[in-house]
């Protein structure tokens, strides 16, 4: 019999040269976050991220890593690969804000119009996009995700260790030091389709179910199951390209570089 071990330490370190760092580089808590600009509850948590950022100041360095699940959420791969290249254009996090702050609209004419808002070289970011210069980076990524044992969208880390539940600052820096308590965590221990979301104490996008179908889906091509698809509520009613007519353009304060 063949098991599979799901992994609760980061399986690829933090590096300054592969990585996107907001704060401090010699920060002494790293808090790394694996998430899908399409997944609702990626969006509910990045305020609190934010919040906690601006809380602990130097204390505390984000990272950020591409999990986009495409089975379920069509426009978040493309997404990604928008925010790299505008990283490569030192811009990822003005880019990563922008995203969140317009879930809904993920379209690449969209993807294209946050670019000129950003004050982008169109022509490298369309190129980019098209040429999927940056789907390497986004699937490696993923694939350290998957490695650390990452089953849904948002999943964090704390000093590369994944805690089961965070609830604030205390915790984060409890964590870090070994002292936290063991929170308990809802539904995925369990193996059910839905688990807390470690800072929002909301359902994560999506469960175990969602992430396998996701592996299979980029190693073999196939669609995602009918299990898969009804894991994600964020695949309920138009999205995307479906309103691009009708959502007008969130814009967002441009925040540091890439």
């Amino acid at each position: 019999m063949i098991t599979t071990t799901w992994k609760s330490v980061l399986t690829l370190p933090v590096s300054p040269s592969r990585d996107h760092i907001r704060g401090k580089l010699d920060a002494p808590v790293t808090l790394l976050e694996y998430g899908d600009y399409e997944c609702p509850y990626c969006g509910a948590a990045h305020p609190i991220v934010n919040a906690i950022l601006a809380r602990m100041s130097d204390g505390l360095r984000f990272v950020f890593r591409h999990f986009p699940m495409s089975t379920v959420h069509p426009y978040a791969e493309q997404a990604a690969e928008a925010a790299e290249a505008a990283g490569a254009q030192r811009k990822f996090w003005a880019m990563h804000d922008m995203l969140f702050a317009n879930q809904e609209r993920l379209a690449v004419p969209y993807l294209l119009a946050y670019a000129e808002s950003l004050g982008l070289d169109l022509d490298q970011f369309g190129s980019d996009l098209a040429d999927h210069v940056h789907a390497a980076k986004v699937r490696e990524d993923f694939m350290s995700g998957v490695r650390s044992g990452v089953n849904g969208t948002p999943t964090f880390y704390i000093n590369g260790v994944r805690p089961r539940r965070l609830l604030g600052r205390r915790d984060i820096v409890g964590q870090a030091s070994g002292r936290s308590r063991d929170h308990s965590e809802s539904g995925c221990a369990a193996g059910m389709t839905w688990i807390s979301c470690p800072l929002a104490a909301a359902p994560t996008c999506a469960g175990p179910g969602c992430a396998r179908a996701e592996l299979m889906h980029r190693r073999g091509g196939r669609k995602p199951s009918s299990q898969a698809a009804r894991l994600c509520p964020a695949t309920d009613g138009p999205r995307g390209g479906e309103r691009l007519r009708t959502l007008p353009i969130r814009s967002v304060s441009a925040s540091g570089s890439g």
